[in-house]
């Protein structure tokens, strides 16, 4: 660290302890809550480990299934699966570190230990296609939890973005490990994903958020400096999928275009308006594919699945496909310049290759996609200098053309 950051944490231990020392509480009552940490910190390690080995030594399925449904509720306030309204009203969890702060290092290391050991357990059942579908939903549910930086290693290591995001795409895991990046390319289908596939979207969803928008006070690196490894890896992977998502919504577009069916009529006479937010997506991706204002009419057959589905209406269902996926990506982008690391995330994000594929979004993308690039814009273009803003907007090929 620089001599300015050990002056300023110099500075803060120092207001630490005149606090504590004009603290109108006796010494006893700190005394005692630190001993109520120290035992809460013994309690969470031991419970922890006799979760991991009773997972290990049963063979029920039923039993397995009973033992999971306890864990994790009162260590997180997130879930992967809609709860019930009893579920709502019962208290939210938080870390598992929460309320054992005082407890020393040993302890909140040993702690620390026992719910790595139990999810890399969770991780290995989840990734077995032997582990029955009930068991695999509840492992999956089970990484929808909250993060601390000094977590961020442990999900690096682990691959578990990858893990999740393969699961969301219902394509079988063929390697796993340290190289393992999430939101890899998903192949464009019709048909409804399961309830495992929804779980491990939301699952991936959330800890991508939860990683990017880690607050400095609640651990041991400080994200105003920079983005640590985690948080790279995560923004890395959500700008390579807007940049290869945007290439294939070029050419489902034009597949979409070439497609001739008698039932669907593109032109402007506006007779049928979109009313769902699908039937919205669909009409901007043809207003693109049309190079103009063109609105499509039809736009049931178009959204119909069935067994009749045409080329047109599968065409139509990988555009929305493609389309929505972008937009994922791009939303999780944008949460990181209103979190706690905002100013790492601008830092990064105002290199020439992120501000050329914001160019590209707005000259290729969806209104929505437009709209929230112009939104990322109004943060990143005042902290940008002039003539970097310049060479990007030259540089693209849409601006040149003009």
């Amino acid at each position: 660290p620089t001599l300015d950051v050990q002056q300023e944490a110099h500075t803060q231990l120092t207001n630490l302890v005149q606090q504590f020392l004009s603290s109108p509480h006796p010494v006893s009552e700190f005394h005692n809550m630190m001993s109520v940490h120290a035992k809460r910190a013994e309690q969470r390690s031991k419970a922890v480990k006799t979760l991991s080995n009773t997972i290990k030594s049963l063979h029920l399925e039923s039993a397995i299934l009973g033992a999971l449904s306890a864990w994790g509720t009162p260590f997180r306030q997130y879930s992967a699966y809609p709860r019930s309204d009893v579920e709502k009203m019962a208290p939210r969890g938080s870390h598992y570190l929460r309320n054992i702060e005082s407890s020393g290092p040993n302890r909140i290391t040993e702690v620390h230990t026992e719910v790595g050991a139990l999810y890399r357990l969770l991780a290995q059942q989840m990734r077995d296609p032997r582990t029955p579908k009930p068991i695999k939903a509840l492992s999956v549910d089970a990484w929808a939890i909250d993060l601390l930086p000094h977590d961020h290693m442990f999900i690096l290591k682990t691959g578990i973005l990858g893990s999740l995001d393969t699961i969301a795409a219902g394509v079988a895991s063929a390697a796993e490990g340290l190289g393992t990046t999430f939101s890899q390319p998903r192949p464009n289908n019709t048909c409804k994903q399961d309830l495992i596939s929804c779980m491990a979207k939301s699952a991936v969803r959330l800890l991508c958020v939860n990683i990017l928008d880690c607050g400095p006070t609640v651990g041991s690196e400080s994200t105003e400096s920079g983005l640590n490894k985690l948080q790279v890896h995560v923004l890395e992977n959500a700008i390579g999928n807007v940049a290869v998502g945007l290439k294939r919504l070029d050419a489902l577009r034009s597949a979409l275009e070439d497609a001739k069916v008698t039932e669907l009529t593109l032109g402007h006479n506006f007779c049928v308006k979109p009313k769902t937010v699908e039937e919205k997506v669909l009409s901007d991706v043809l207003r693109q594919s049309m190079g103009g204002d063109a609105q499509g009419a039809g736009f049931g057959s178009m959204l119909d699945g069935g067994d009749g589905e045409t080329k047109l209406s599968r065409a139509a269902q990988s555009c929305m496909d493609e389309e929505a996926s972008i937009f994922d990506s791009l939303s999780l982008i944008s949460t990181t310049l209103g979190g706690f690391s905002a100013r790492a995330s601008v830092m990064y994000l105002s290199s020439k290759p992120s501000l050329q594929l914001c160019m590209e979004v707005l000259n290729k993308g969806t209104l929505r996609m437009q709209r929230l690039v112009l939104r990322m814009f109004r943060i990143l273009l005042p902290r940008i200098h002039p003539k970097i803003v310049d060479e990007v907007a030259a540089a693209a090929s849409w601006c040149a053309a003009e």
